[in-house]
Parts: structure tokens; sequence; C-alpha cells
């Protein structure tokens, strides 16, 4: 904490700020019927779930950059690029494995609650990997 704003603090808001969004939209897409009962408009129930998955891959696209920028701007080391380059292009092959056809509706299901699971290990591993290196530096 510094009291002010400066590029650490906004390197860290841009990383939630983009996780979050392919983390919902794959709630979004295993929970569409829900969404749907409900009347909530949501990607998945108003544009498709086609639609849903191209956002979460361009999302988690966007963050690949985001997540090596505290390395970038001298926040952390190499530790902390190295696990967030390993995490982010393995959290956006997940995402790529989206864009495929499914031949049914429980694949589809399948693959959303896993990258849904996948979301909630890649942040906290990523904060592990920013306090290690921080503290080990």
């Amino acid at each position: 904490m510094t009291g002010r704003l400066d590029l650490g603090g906004l390197a860290l808001f841009l990383i939630l700020l983009v996780w979050q969004m392919p983390h919902f939209l794959a709630i979004m897409l295993f929970r569409r019927h829900e969404y749907a009962r409900a009347g909530i408009r949501c990607v998945s129930v108003v544009r498709g779930e086609k639609a849903a998955r191209v956002q979460a891959f361009l999302w988690s696209l966007v963050l690949l950059p985001i997540s090596v920028l505290p390395s970038v701007i001298g926040l952390t080391g190499p530790l902390y690029c190295a696990v967030a380059l390993l995490l982010s292009l393995g959290f956006l092959g997940w995402a790529c494995t989206g864009l495929q056809a499914f031949g049914d509706r429980a694949s589809e299901l399948r693959w959303a609650r896993r990258f849904f699971f996948a979301s909630l290990i890649y942040l906290p591993a990523l904060i592990v990997a920013l306090v290690l290196d921080v503290v080990l530096r």
C-alpha cells in the first residue's frame, strides 16, 4: 500500500478485471438454462453458447499479456513471470478447446465446468506466485 495509484496497482487491477470475464462466461455456459428461466440476459442466453465460448477465448487471450505486466513494469521478477506465462498459456489452451464443435450438450457442459474450475485454480496460483516472487526477491 502506497497511498497512491501506481502502475503496480493498476496491473493487479487489470489482472482481476480481465480474469473475471472468462470466469463468469464459464458460469454463464454451464448455468445457461437457469439464467434463461430467470429471465437474466447474458451472453450465452442472448447470443448463444458458441459466442460465449469465443468471448471466453478472446478474454483469455487478453489475459496472457496482462498477466505478465507486473514483471514488465518491474514489480515482480522472473519467477512470477514464468509462472504467469505457464498458467496463462494453459488457461488459454483450455479456452481454445472450447472453440471446437461439441457433439452433445453434456460435452459442452463438461468443458464449461472444467474451464470454470481452471479459472478458480488460475487466480490463486497467480497470486501465490506473485507473493513468492516478492518475498524471495
